[in-house]
């Protein structure tokens, strides 16, 4: 296969249409993009209890002659993502100042997000956001701090913002 589209934007276009166990493999390859190519299909069929079948046809849904092609286009994506990165430093990143070190890792967060987000879906999100009569941001255990976070920024916009952040039950008052 020769198409040059990148494996993460093939499975999001293709995601909704989906079988339940693809969308299972899907998900994995998201959470686990840096790991994915150096697993056999054995491996993650294992993780997500199906076949390594299965597995495969996912491959070849995604239109990859099987599961080695679909690692070696993820390896690729990968490893593109850090070139701009490493022409910043050696390559040894210990020998780094620190700042510099935050500087590249800030980089390459905002390089991902970049390459994954679905402009059209913020779109969205920003059209219901200013439709909005009230915005309700919901924050538990850890997301507390997210929680406070976004409530005073849509406060400081001037949009109108009900924060919830202790737990479900007093929510759901």
């Amino acid at each position: 296969m020769k198409d040059n589209t990148k494996v993460m934007e093939k499975i999001r276009k293709e995601y909704f249409t989906m079988t339940k166990s693809n969308k299972l493999i899907a998900q994995f390859i998201f959470n686990n993009f840096h790991e994915v190519p150096f697993m056999s299909a054995s491996d993650i069929a294992s993780k997500l209890s199906i076949s390594d079948v299965t597995v495969i046809r996912f491959a070849r849904s995604l239109g990859y002659d099987g599961f080695p092609e679909l690692k070696e286009a993820l390896r690729q994506e990968n490893s593109g993502k850090h070139a701009p990165l490493e022409r910043l430093t050696s390559s040894n990143a210990s020998k780094a100042p620190l700042g510099l070190q935050v500087v590249k890792n800030d980089l390459d967060l905002m390089t991902n997000f970049y390459e994954s987000v679905d402009l059209d879906l913020i779109d969205s999100v920003v059209d219901s956001v200013y439709s909005a009569r009230t915005i309700y941001v919901v924050g538990f255990g850890v997301d507390k701090s997210v929680e406070a976070i976004l409530e005073t920024y849509f406060q400081i916009m001037g949009f109108p913002v009900r924060g919830y952040f202790d737990s479900g039950f007093d929510f759901a008052r």
